[in-house]
C-alpha cells in the first residue's frame, strides 16, 4: 500500500510452563501488517484496515490459537513481503523463516502481484514453501482471476492447504468503509486503505484460517 520501513518481523508470545510450543510464521502484506504512513493518513501499525492491532486477524487468530492450546506455548511471528509480491526476483528474506523452522507457515501474499510479474512471483512461491511440512495458502483478497488461479496453483504444487476467502473477499461489508462507529476513516487520503478489510473482514478472515488450522494438529 505505502512504502514505509517495516520490522524483519513482529512477534507475538504465549508463555506457560511447558515443554510444548506450537510455532506460527505468517508471511503476508499490508493486510497482515502495515506501519505508520502519515502521508496517506495511516496513524497506527496493525493490519490494515483494522481500527486497532488488536482487531487485525494476526492479533484475533493468535489469541484463537492461545485459547485452543493454553497449555502450549505459543510464538507467533509475522512479517509484511509486499515487495516479494512486486519484485520476487530480488527477495531475499526467505531464509529466516527457514530458520525460525515454524510447525506452521501461513501466506497471505498475491494481491499486489502484476501481470508481468506473475510467474516469477507463483514460481518463487512454490520453491519456499515446498520447504515447509505444513503450510496454509490464503486466496487474495483484492481478487481477480488471475491473482486467485495462481494462489490455487502455488498451493496444489507445494503441497500447500488451500484457504479459500473469496465469499469474504466478494462481500462488500468485509472492507473498512462498510465498519460502522469508526472515527479514524475520515483520516485517510487514499481511497485504497477503505478498501482493506476492516474490524468486520479481518474477523472473518481469521475465523476462515482458525478453522482450517486447527484440525490440522
Amino acid at each position: 500500500m505505502n512504502n514505509v520501513e517495516m520490522p524483519k518481523y513482529e512477534e507475538l508470545l504465549y508463555t506457560v510452563d511447558s515443554l510444548d510450543t506450537l510455532k506460527i510464521f505468517i508471511v503476508g502484506n499490508s493486510i497482515t501488517s502495515h506501519g505508520v504512513a502519515s502521508d496517506i493518513g495511516w496513524d497506527h501499525k496493525s493490519g490494515m484496515a483494522a481500527a486497532t492491532s488488536d482487531q487485525d486477524y494476526v492479533h484475533l487468530l493468535f489469541n484463537n490459537i492461545k485459547n485452543y492450546y493454553p497449555k502450549k506455548n505459543i510464538i507467533l511471528r509475522c512479517s509484511n513481503w509486499s515487495l516479494f509480491e512486486r519484485n520476487p526476483e530480488k527477495f531475499s528474506k526467505f531464509k529466516m523463516v527457514e530458520n525460525f523452522n515454524p510447525n506452521i507457515l501461513i501466506y497471505q501474499l498475491g494481491d499486489n502481484t502484476s501481470v508481468e510479474g506473475s510467474n516469477a512471483f507463483k514460481e518463487s512461491s512454490i520453491t519456499f514453501l515446498k520447504k515447509f511440512k505444513t503450510k496454509f495458502v490464503i486466496s487474495p483478497f483484492f481478487m481477480s482471476a488471475l491473482n486467485f488461479n495462481t494462489s490455487k496453483e502455488i498451493a496444489l504444487k507445494s503441497s500447500s492447504y488451500f484457504i479459500d476467502i473469496s465469499k469474504i473477499s466478494n462481500n462488500p461489508i468485509n472492507q473498512a468503509h462498510s465498519d460502522k462507529n469508526r472515527n479514524d476513516i475520515s483520516k485517510w487520503k487514499v481511497d485504497g486503505i477503505s478498501a482493506h478489510p476492516g474490524n468486520t473482514g479481518m474477523q472473518n478472515i481469521s475465523h476462515a484460517i482458525f478453522a482450517a488450522i486447527i484440525p490440522k494438529n
